[in-house]
């Protein structure tokens, strides 16, 4: 019987490890952020990352440009990684820091506009190598 008990705590002990790895974030793998990436940041409730998100998919950027799109305002881990990214752009956060927030290989990007122009280059450098 204590045998039985021993075996199925075990169980679920390995249980409960293989579930809590297999929820970890696809995206934020390493847990750093990738200083050569293209990376969008925004927020669930956030209107103007619904407008940058309807944009992206409008003017098929979301299709042709490459590039992570990451939550903040609920995944702690990504939030880990935009404070990174605000860290190694050396960002005045004086200035604000919310989202849409854009991190282009070392360089950040705030608000819609900002967002827009970046991708809007990045659609052209796609186009023009054939993308």
């Amino acid at each position: 019987m204590f045998i039985g008990i021993l075996i199925s705590v075990f169980i679920l002990g390995a249980t409960s490890i293989v579930y809590l790895i297999s929820q970890k974030s696809p995206t934020t793998d390493t847990g750093k952020l990738d200083k050569n990436a293209l990376i969008y940041f925004y927020g669930t409730t956030c209107p103007h990352c619904t407008e940058l998100s309807k944009y992206l998919t409008e003017q098929g950027i979301d299709k042709k440009v490459s590039y992570q799109k990451l939550e903040v305002y609920e995944n702690k881990e990504n939030q880990a990684l935009l404070q990174e990214a605000v860290d190694v752009c050396k960002f005045d956060v004086s200035k604000g820091v919310g989202v849409p927030f854009i991190f282009d290989k070392g360089n950040c990007y705030v608000g819609t506009e900002e967002a827009k122009k970046i991708f809007n280059e990045k659609l052209q450098e796609a186009s023009a190598s054939g993308n």
